[in-house]
């Protein structure tokens, strides 16, 4: 996919994007999937 990406940008000249590599993109879809999101490590959140 990010092959397609790379080329479909480089056929309008687009030289300007840039496309995450796939742990980004991992971390990201987990975020946003339902149910999903970053492990809670602390036991108090926040400034003190």
């Amino acid at each position: 996919m990010r092959q397609e990406l790379r080329e479909g940008l480089a056929a309008i000249h687009n030289q300007r994007a840039v496309i995450a590599p796939e742990s980004v993109a991992r971390m990201i879809r987990a975020l946003i999937v339902e149910g999903g999101g970053l492990p809670e490590v602390h036991q108090e959140t926040g400034y003190h």
